[in-house]
C-alpha cells in the first residue's frame, strides 16, 4: 500500500492503482475491515482524480458499506469527503458542501484537527468555485437555481 501512496504522490496514477488492487486484494483475502475500507477509500479517490465518477461511486459505496457494518469512524468521516469530492467532480456543489459539513461533524467528534482542517479547505475550495460558476452563469443571462 505505501508503494501505492508513493506513486500516486508522484502523479503516476496507473501504478498507484496497479499497487491499491493488489493490495486491496489481499486485504479483502484476510478479511481486514479497517484496511479494505482505506484502500476502496483510496482507489475512490484516485478514480475521483482520474474524473471516472461511476468507478469512484462504486468503490465508495463499497468502502461505506463496510465503515458502517464494522463500525469505522475515521472511514465513515472520510468517505464523506469523498463524496464530496465526488460531487464536486459533477459540480453538484449543494451536495458537496452537504457532505463536506457532515465530514467536519464526524471528524469533530473524533477531536481530529488535522482532518477538520482538511475539511475546511475543501470548504473554502467550493466557496470559490461555486462563486465562479454563478458568476459565469450570470455572465450568459441564466442565474443559478
Amino acid at each position: 500500500m505505501n508503494l501505492a501512496a508513493l506513486y500516486q504522490s508522484e502523479g503516476k496514477l496507473s501504478d498507484a492503482y496497479k499497487f491499491y488492487e493488489q493490495s486491496l486484494h489481499l486485504a479483502k483475502k484476510i478479511n481486514h475491515h479497517y484496511l479494505t475500507a482505506n484502500l476502496l477509500s483510496n482507489l475512490a479517490n484516485l478514480y475521483i482524480l482520474f474524473g471516472a465518477a461511476p468507478e469512484a461511486r462504486t468503490v465508495l459505496d463499497e468502502s461505506m458499506q463496510i465503515a458502517t457494518q464494522h463500525q469505522l469512524p475515521y472511514w465513515l468521516a472520510y468517505n464523506e469527503i469523498l463524496r464530496g469530492d465526488l460531487a464536486f467532480l459533477q459540480n453538484n456543489f449543494s451536495s458537496a458542501s452537504t457532505c463536506y459539513h457532515k465530514a467536519f461533524g464526524l471528524f469533530e467528534k473524533q477531536k481530529l484537527k488535522r482532518e477538520q482542517a482538511i475539511v475546511t479547505n475543501n470548504l473554502f475550495e467550493l466557496g470559490f468555485y461555486s462563486q465562479v460558476s454563478v458568476q459565469e452563469l450570470e455572465k450568459l443571462g441564466h442565474t443559478p437555481s
